[in-house]
């Protein structure tokens, strides 16, 4: 089970605790019940996969998931994005639905930077997890900073990305 110090991020953490106050005693978080406006500034990070024959196809993907990808996401397959890797875009989300359990971790890219990702099950009908949603950070080698901190640091604000 991942715990609130499993995960690497500030953002990762909005994310999570809203997942979670939705859990409830049988740890099944209906779609329709997460409160967005709790992680509003994380939108763009975040991706919604619903299964698909033999594997996962996004139902939702911001505009920081269009970016990672550098395509549009939404109603496309994940084997069908090159840049998807196996274990954060395959392997987790199968785990998540599977396991009825978040699944997080991270991994440096070839370019140096980490990619922070989070993958939580829900439910789009409140019976058994069949949804994941997903949220992905990318962070440049070696700043390890919130993405406010980055993003005032940068001159961007949060209203602009």
């Amino acid at each position: 089970m991942v715990t609130e110090a499993d995960l690497g991020l500030e953002e990762q953490l909005l994310v999570y605790k809203a997942w979670r106050r939705c859990a409830g005693a049988s740890g099944i978080v209906r779609r329709c019940d997460l409160q967005l406006s709790e992680f509003i500034g994380q939108l763009s990070h975040v991706s919604v996969l619903c299964r698909d024959a033999g594997g996962f196809r996004f139902r939702l993907a911001g505009s920081g998931v269009r970016d990672l990808f550098a395509c549009e996401a939404r109603g496309r397959r994940v084997c069908d994005i090159e840049v998807c890797e196996a274990g954060a875009w395959v392997d987790a989300p199968a785990r998540a639905l599977e396991d009825r359990r978040p699944i997080a971790g991270q991994m440096r890219r070839a370019d140096g930077a980490m990619h922070y990702w989070l993958r939580l099950p829900v439910s789009s009908g409140g019976e058994t997890p069949d949804e994941v949603l997903c949220h992905d950070r990318i962070v440049e080698h070696g700043d390890h900073r919130s993405g406010a901190e980055r993003e005032h640091r940068s001159g961007r604000s949060r209203q602009a990305a």
